[in-house]
């Protein structure tokens, strides 16, 4: 999960552009944050980007299955995904699991 949003993370942020990694943990579970300065994504694009075969640009050699398969994966652990993003100002793509899976 965390190597799909980090490509993308790569993939949408400009050359020697930071990428940002956060990962906080209570007594109900862990919350992981991948942010980056990139491209970001119009508000469109945010309600699609979770779907299989959905991506804002092919020719940054994506599939469109990254985003959909760390959702199924978050999904059947019983945790929660999410985006935060805007156009021009970059995304921070977050995923949340239970402490027990």
């Amino acid at each position: 999960m965390l190597t799909n949003l980090l490509d993308n993370a790569v993939r949408f942020s400009p050359e020697g552009g930071a990428i940002a990694v956060r990962v906080e943990g209570d007594a109900h579970g862990f919350h992981t944050t991948v942010s980056d300065r990139g491209a970001g994504i119009s508000e469109a694009g945010r309600a699609k980007v979770w779907e299989r075969f959905f991506t804002t640009a092919r020719s940054t050699g994506g599939t469109g299955l990254g985003l959909a398969i760390v959702r199924a994966i978050v999904e059947t652990h019983g945790g929660e995904v999410g985006v935060e993003a805007r156009e021009g100002e970059g995304s921070a793509f977050w995923f949340t699991l239970p402490r027990r899976l």
